[in-house]
């Protein structure tokens, strides 16, 4: 049991490290837009907040650290998070 969990685990951290951010985020079905959309409002608000400022619209960290009045590292850290936790409720779904 032991093995297998372990496995499961392993499997999938593999594969949040390998599912890049423009598969999720720019899916061609339309479906598959509306469930990602979907999953991105299931963040907490601040990560929901700086993965549609980087991802949608198209945002530099930068900009992003300017609109928030963050630091870029706050912002990427933040941005990192959040997409670890996406990753997470896409492969749950």
């Amino acid at each position: 049991m032991t093995v297998s969990i372990n496995n499961r685990l392993h499997i999938s951290k593999w594969m949040l490290n390998t599912l890049s951010m423009q598969t999720i985020l720019a899916p061609s079905d339309i479906n598959a837009h509306k469930n990602i959309i979907l999953l991105i409002s299931q963040l907490p608000p601040r990560y929901q907040r700086v993965i549609r400022m980087r991802y949608i619209k198209d945002l530099s960290l930068k900009e992003i650290a300017a609109i928030t009045s963050q630091s870029e590292n706050t912002v990427a850290v933040q941005i990192h998070r959040g997409i670890v936790k996406l990753k997470m409720l896409y492969f749950d779904t």
